[in-house]
């Protein structure tokens, strides 16, 4: 899978989540759903079951605009909306994320 989350205009910030299915050969990415809150500069990370994105930057958010949210995208469904399933411990952006699976 391709994510996708970032500045949409000078003005406004957009998210999208966008399916590639490597077992064709068709490289189009299709729309699945969004992404919690848009967002630029965030960490992603994800093994072969979930993916997860963390923090990132929005200035037009209300407050701080560095942000803590966590999503995790459930890749068994093919729906691939993302849903919050924590925070960090403060609001952060520029991240960098790895994982590591033994499948």
């Amino acid at each position: 899978m391709l994510f996708r989350s970032g500045p949409g205009s000078i003005l406004s910030y957009t998210t999208s989540v966008c399916r590639i299915d490597f077992s064709n050969d068709s490289s189009t990415a299709s729309v699945r759903g969004p992404l919690s809150s848009a967002r630029y500069g965030l960490a992603a990370t994800g093994n072969s079951n979930y993916g997860w994105f963390g923090g990132g930057n929005n200035p037009s958010a209300v407050g701080s605009p560095y942000l803590s949210i966590v999503d995790r995208i459930n890749f068994s469904n093919d729906s691939a909306t993302a849903s919050v399933r924590g925070s960090l411990s403060a609001g952060r952006y520029y991240l960098a994320a790895t994982s590591n699976t033994t499948r």
